[in-house]
């Protein structure tokens, strides 16, 4: 709790004594917002809903007829930009579906489903020339993440921070429309702070975890209206890990998510200067 209270108290110093520091000159400022949706996701890997040993682990693997359409993902997100600084939010939500269950001694080939979910606050240097759109995003976070699984009724939830880059870069900006490029990345960590299932009694002690991810995107911005649509590409990796009470003893669990994704992002900006300046 002090560690979340130091980083809170932190963001919102840098925050301010930044903002204060731009009323006295003209500077870019705006808004921005973004969603994606990617209805299209795999895994290379065997994705674990939950991991149970010394028993086993439940590996799972898509329907035959779904190894393409297992895994889906839309999110959602906006933010505030003025000066070198900005702050902004991101959700994600992602649906597993198809999966057939191969356990060592329980629920063989039983069909499973699960969600993950994750809310982003985020904030950091914003830097970019003024007047044109193109910028690059460098920025510290905090996670909130929730998992959801029929796969013996699991329930978790849990807290992070995550570092990241985030880039668009247009071409040719005398144009209206232009060619753009998205790129992002981020890597952090998890501490789980909730846990239900029928497995255990609900007693857990907390085990570092991790988080990756990134996502491409090529497609054109439409400049008099600061409105962007690309095509994306995104990867993702949860290494979610902890030790729950099994009868009289602790055992090492957890979920392990690895995903790739395609779909489209729609980006909106909306500055205090004309277009093309």
């Amino acid at each position: 709790m002090q560690v979340r209270q130091v980083c809170f108290t932190l963001f919102l110093t840098i925050f301010m004594f930044l903002y204060t520091v731009s009323l006295a000159a003209e500077i870019e400022r705006g808004v921005f917002a973004m969603g994606t949706y990617s209805p299209v996701g795999f895994s290379i890997m065997g994705r674990v809903p939950y991991n149970y040993e010394p028993k086993g682990s439940a590996d799972t693997k898509p329907d035959p007829d779904a190894k393409i359409s297992s895994l889906s993902d839309y999110s959602l997100g906006a933010g505030y930009f003025r000066g070198p600084l900005m702050a902004d939010f991101q959700f994600y939500s992602t649906s597993v579906e198809d999966q057939k269950i191969d356990f060592e001694e329980y629920f063989r080939n039983e069909s499973i489903e699960y969600t993950l979910r994750t809310f982003d606050i985020r904030s950091g240097l914003r830097l970019s020339d003024y007047g044109n759109p193109s910028f690059t995003y460098i920025h510290l976070g905090y996670r909130y993440l929730s998992y959801s699984s029929d796969y013996l009724k699991t329930e978790l939830s849990g807290h992070g921070f995550t570092v990241g880059l985030t880039k668009f870069h247009t071409f040719f900006p005398r144009f209206d429309f232009e060619p753009a490029l998205y790129f992002n990345a981020y890597l952090g960590n998890y501490r789980i702070t909730g846990f239900e299932s029928d497995m255990s009694s609900g007693d857990y002690e907390r085990e570092k975890s991790v988080t990756a991810g990134g996502t491409l995107g090529i497609g054109v911005h439409f400049e008099p209206y600061n409105l962007a649509v690309l095509a994306i590409v995104r990867g993702a990796i949860d290494q979610i890990s902890h030790n729950v009470r099994i009868d009289d003893g602790w055992v090492d669990c957890g979920v392990r998510h690895t995903g790739f994704y395609a779909g489209i992002a729609v980006m909106y900006q909306r500055y205090n200067f004309k277009h093309n300046r």
